[in-house]
């Protein structure tokens, strides 16, 4: 009876461990901080359009229709998720819902375009996550997700082009 309990224990404690290995870990968000955007100017005369675009299993690439753009105003909140989670994958805590209105989104159109008027002048974090296909050594294909981005300036007036692309 000892060795039976044991054994489902011991049973019970690899089960566990298998179940947590592969959950990242999802690092805490520095706090809001609200005085940041105080000079974020929600409107303005200029606009970034752009194209994304991913690669295909052939090595050449396609327009990403219907992808989530985002556009974020750089602080130093921002940052920090532009950089642990769009560029090195790291998840970290959701966002406080006061940084909502900051943000704008666009779906991109069957080109894999999209547009963003009346933005005022500053510096942005411009984003979008994508799923493509990498190759295996054994002739396979997997299923990689992973953001395009990009880090932008634009002046009042000016009309930016840019691509987003892997």
């Amino acid at each position: 009876m000892k060795k039976l309990n044991l054994l489902l224990i011991l049973l019970l404690l690899f089960i566990n461990c298998l179940s947590t290995r592969h959950q990242p870990q999802i690092e805490k968000r520095r706090p809001f901080n609200p005085v940041e955007y105080k000079y974020v100017k929600m409107e303005g005369t200029a606009t970034i359009k752009g194209q994304v675009v991913i690669p295909k299993r052939d090595g050449e690439t396609k327009a990403c229709s219907g992808c989530e753009i985002t556009l974020n105003p750089a602080t130093s909140y921002s940052e920090e998720f532009y950089i642990k989670t769009v560029q090195n994958g790291i998840p970290i805590e959701e966002p406080d819902l006061r940084v909502l209105k900051y943000i704008r989104k666009a779906i991109t159109d069957d080109s894999g375009k999209f547009e963003f008027k009346n933005l005022a002048k500053g510096k942005y974090y411009l984003y979008s996550p994508i799923v493509y296909e990498i190759p295996n050594p054994n002739g396979w294909h997997t299923k990689t997700n992973a953001y395009v981005y990009k880090t932008v300036r634009i002046r009042d007036g000016e009309e930016l082009d840019v691509i987003l692309k892997k």
